[in-house]
């Protein structure tokens, strides 16, 4: 039983940490276009 909650708590772990990274990847990403489209070198 507790072999299987701790699987379940690193999947838990690992899917929280995949939400966050495309959050912040997401956000950069609207940020990045944001500067160059206001930006003009």
């Amino acid at each position: 039983m507790g072999f299987v909650l701790s699987k379940m708590n690193d999947m838990q772990i690992g899917m929280s940490v995949f939400c966050w990274m495309f959050f912040v990847g997401g956000f950069c990403m609207i940020v990045f276009r944001w500067v160059f489209s206001h930006k003009h070198f």
